[in-house]
């Protein structure tokens, strides 16, 4: 029989029901996951402080450019590259895309169809501004300077219409969009030793040539390694 885990989750991203939970999802291979008011284990994200008023092991993740606090989490999960014992493992948000990363590991198997195939030149799709500007200004600069970039989110859309979500997926749409492009723009929201996330897996998948700017140590990154060497 398996051991019983009590969790509760907790200021998490919108419209994910608990057992679809990646990480619910791969603990339940070992234990048996309940979802529980009274936890043993609280895991909690960035969009909101309800985790605070729980008096049991709390386990922080993050998909944004935030350290752990280690003064309110037990354990944490996130991009960073620190060390802290047992108490921290680096597992950035991408791998938990995990058709874009079964794509990706395969960027480099280029048939001559998939070649015959990228007939456009450069997408750029986001939802919002940057707020350092710097992703917007290059956008700016590639598509006046040389050549018009199709984008295709709601952010600046030039395009006539934005990518829809099929199957609950938008990597998907995202996917089928890119893989007829020769570039993608893929810049992070700020740029952080160890900030990596799922742009530039994306266009990896649709075997695009990322114009990448974000992780001064993307040099480190390996895809089967987290991100690092």
């Amino acid at each position: 029989m398996k051991p019983t885990i009590k969790l509760k989750i907790l200021d998490w991203w919108r419209g994910e029901s608990f057992y679809d939970n990646y990480f619910v999802r791969i603990l339940s291979k070992k234990y048996n996951v309940i979802e529980e008011e009274n936890p043993d284990y609280v895991l909690y994200s960035v969009f909101g402080y309800e985790h605070r008023k729980y008096d049991c092991i709390r386990i922080f993740f993050t998909g944004e450019n935030i350290c752990p606090d280690f003064n309110i989490c037990d354990y944490a999960i996130g991009f960073n590259d620190i060390v802290f014992e047992d108490r921290y493992i680096r597992y950035p948000l991408y791998l938990l895309n995990e058709k874009d990363m079964e794509r990706a590991v395969k960027k480099h198997i280029i048939t001559d169809d998939i070649m015959q195939n990228k007939t456009k030149f450069c997408n750029y799709i986001y939802s919002h501004s940057n707020s350092s500007k710097l992703r917007e200004e290059f956008f700016d600069l590639l598509s006046n300077s040389y050549k018009k970039v199709d984008s295709a989110g709601i952010y600046r859309n030039n395009i006539g219409f934005s990518l829809p979500i099929i199957n609950g997926d938008f990597s998907s749409s995202k996917y089928e969009f890119m893989k007829n492009y020769k570039f993608t723009i893929a810049f992070e929201n700020s740029s952080t030793n160890g900030y990596t996330t799922e742009k530039i897996i994306q266009a990896f998948g649709a075997r695009t040539i990322p114009i990448y700017w974000g992780n001064p140590k993307i040099s480190d990154f390996s895809l089967r390694g987290g991100g690092g060497k």
